[in-house]
């Protein structure tokens, strides 16, 4: 296996344990995860290890495992997938492509930056009022808050689920979660009447920090491609892209 492959895998097996689904099957070599359909990540086909059965035969169960559920047929993509063929089997298939995500990565060990606004909440337990907050914020949809909240409990690894305060207000909210002297960054958001102010850049160095203390050598954290404002932040604290995914869906209606 080639380092990049090599850290495609890691990186990918470190996120899954940072935003746990509810269910995974293990099937030759694909991990299918079901999470009420909160979330493409938690609600996907991830294609991480050496496939052998025959192709069309697997998808096929895929797709009527997920539909039966009532959920889309969403597999996550990596230049890593197994077997090789299987994005352009997919885009063969109808199933559309969509969300590229850029995964970045930073070494924490060539930076010294420390964040000049230190009045936090760090919680090691998930909490109800953080996720509250979250949801505002980022107006997450009420009919999502329960899975989201049952989600966050079950991560395993140490966690910091962060919160910011200027004066009497939480003005942003992040997590991170440490595994294999990786710190992931996950969930990062500031209320809309406080952005453009370096606030998330706070943000991001007290969860550093955390993540840091814990042991932590390098971070990763995943982007849309899309959201410029974020990559330049997370650009401007050292992070660099490692790799990208995207998605292939099949909607239930289109079986």
């Amino acid at each position: 296996m080639s380092k990049q492959a090599a850290l495609i895998r890691t990186i990918e097996e470190l996120s899954m344990n940072a935003q746990p689904s509810f269910y995974t099957l293990m099937y030759d070599g694909w991990l299918l995860r079901f999470a009420n359909g909160y979330t493409r990540r938690a609600n996907s086909v991830c294609p991480l290890y050496p496939s052998t059965l025959a192709l069309d035969d697997k998808i096929a169960y895929c797709r009527d495992l997920y539909h039966a559920r009532e959920l889309p047929l969403i597999f996550k993509i990596t230049d890593i997938a197994q077997p090789p063929e299987l994005d352009e089997a997919l885009a063969q298939m109808g199933l559309r492509r969509n969300a590229m995500v850029s995964v970045q990565v930073l070494d924490l060990r060539r930076i010294d930056k420390t964040p000049t606004l230190t009045d936090v909440w760090v919680d090691t337990s998930f909490r109800g009022q953080w996720l509250l907050n979250y949801a505002h914020m980022n107006t997450l949809e009420e009919e999502h808050v329960p899975n989201a909240a049952l989600m966050l409990a079950s991560i395993l690894p140490p966690t910091c689920f962060l919160s910011l305060r200027v004066g009497d207000e939480v003005v942003a909210v992040g997590m991170a979660v440490y595994e294999r002297g990786w710190l992931g960054v996950f969930d990062v958001v500031v209320t809309p009447h406080m952005r453009g102010q370096g606030i998330g850049r706070q943000l991001m160095l007290n969860l550093l920090a955390w993540g840091k203390r814990q042991g932590a050598s390098y971070s990763y954290l995943q982007s849309q491609t899309s959201n410029a404002p974020a990559l330049g932040l997370y650009h401007a604290l050292g992070y660099r892209e490692a790799y990208r995914y995207w998605y292939r869906e099949l909607p239930v209606h289109n079986a």
